[in-house]
């Protein structure tokens, strides 16, 4: 069995910053909260919590402390919330963007079970970002033969597109029945649109996160100014299920997590590139070990 704690983004590094602040900011749409006091072990760590609402339900199970911001379009989903708080922050909160600071961001939904993954405690989430910059809630987990990491080989992370996407079912609940665009981008590729709101020096390898729920360290914001947030935000605003969402999902640890040290590149690289090629669309790139059990 693989052993090697890099391979899920959990602790690895003796250089811990340590954690003060810890502020989790919700995306939701109409799903109710109540879970989230049991997730979160009851708050007691938590110095504030940003409901970010946008599609017209009310707010229904956030602790009484909570701040609701009520945002004007349901366009973006959670990302497109996620984009425009953070380039908020950056312009009026700069004392906030230290290293002890620690923002866990969750969807309103607790059930993301769409692909396979196991789910990490707040604790270890709020734990992996203080480490390393980035953690992800889901950590995936071995498929057929294969044992996927969290990070993916960026030059082919980048060509990464998806020519069609349909989830019948979510789409009813979530997507504005009068909407009308298209699915497809004008970008041809996930690099493409990165490089399209003013993403450049990507690192050679970088953790993906997938199912929108992830925290960060504050201080990691400040890699790029508000403009170039606000501009990712807005590049989500086209629509509600489009393929920016998709570019979206998979950029968060790219921008977020500290960049990986030579000799953890090193680790990682000796990890085989697995075409998946029923699932090119949503793994590309990522490293994985063939023959794990």
């Amino acid at each position: 069995m693989l052993n090697n704690p890099l391979l899920q983004d959990q602790p690895s590094r003796q250089r811990k910053p340590g954690v003060l602040i810890v502020s989790l900011v919700v995306a939701h749409c109409q799903a109710p909260l109540h879970w989230l006091e049991q997730y979160t072990l009851n708050y007691k760590d938590i110095s504030r919590v940003v409901v970010l609402s946008k599609c017209g339900h009310p707010v229904v199970g956030a602790p009484s402390f909570a701040k609701t911001v009520i945002l004007p379009k349901n366009m973006g989903r959670c990302d497109q919330s996620y984009a425009m708080w953070i380039s908020e922050m950056v312009e009026e909160e700069d004392a906030l963007l230290n290293q002890e600071h620690i923002v866990v961001f969750l969807k309103d939904n607790d059930n993301n079970g769409h692909f396979p993954h196991g789910t990490r405690s707040f604790r270890n989430l709020i734990s992996g970002a203080s480490d390393l910059g980035f953690s992800c809630q889901a950590y995936m987990v071995n498929w057929n033969s294969f044992y996927l990491s969290s990070y993916a080989l960026t030059e082919e992370l980048l060509k990464m597109s998806i020519q069609l996407y349909s989830r019948k079912e979510r789409n009813i609940h979530y997507t504005s029945p009068s909407q009308k665009n298209t699915f497809k981008a004008k970008h041809n590729n996930f690099g493409e649109w990165l490089q399209s709101v003013g993403v450049y020096n990507i690192p050679e390898v970088a953790p993906v996160c997938y199912g929108g729920n992830f925290a960060g360290r504050a201080s990691n914001f400040k890699k790029y100014n508000s403009k170039i947030w606000r501009k990712l935000g807005e590049s989500l605003s086209r629509g509600d299920s489009i393929e920016e969402g998709h570019f979206a999902e998979r950029s968060w640890g790219l921008l977020l997590a500290d960049p990986l040290e030579r000799d953890e590149v090193e680790i990682l690289q000796q990890l085989q590139i697995i075409p998946l090629r029923e699932y090119l669309n949503s793994f590309r790139g990522m490293l994985v070990k063939e023959g794990w059990y």
